[in-house]
């Protein structure tokens, strides 16, 4: 939305679909941010994009996910980790071909985003939004 190369800092979203999060509403562990939350919170701004990453999501893989709202134990922290470390390349790497240099960045929680500057990508901001 609008000019990202602008010197206004453009607000950036990157984001992993999650279809129980995102078409369904599901809150809780790990579904921070729907993807409407994050759209909204662009669309105020002069400037933004959101980035959707999607991961091959099976009909088995949604349903374990659906049977897993009700279990106790969360998904290996070390897998959810390895993952969300896999975004961070994929995303810089589509802002870097939007010609996106500096950005505030929406996120849930406080994190040390390493390597993005390999990129030519500078977070200037971090907005930590609950949800």
């Amino acid at each position: 939305k609008g000019n990202l190369e602008s010197a206004q800092l453009p607000l950036v979203r990157v984001h992993v679909a999650d279809t129980l999060r995102d078409l369904l509403g599901v809150r809780g562990e790990g579904r921070a941010w729907a993807l409407r939350d994050a759209l909204k919170r662009i669309a105020a701004e002069p400037s933004g994009a959101l980035i959707v990453l999607r991961d091959h999501e099976s009909p088995r893989s949604l349903a374990d996910a659906v049977q897993g709202l009700s279990a106790r134990d969360p998904a290996p922290a070390a897998d959810q980790a390895q993952a969300v470390l896999r975004t961070y390349g994929i995303g810089a790497q589509i802002l870097k071909d939007l010609g996106v240099t500096s950005i505030r960045l929406i996120a849930s929680r406080e994190r040390h985003y390493v390597g993005l500057e390999g990129f030519g990508i500078r977070i200037a901001a971090t907005e930590i939004i609950e949800r």
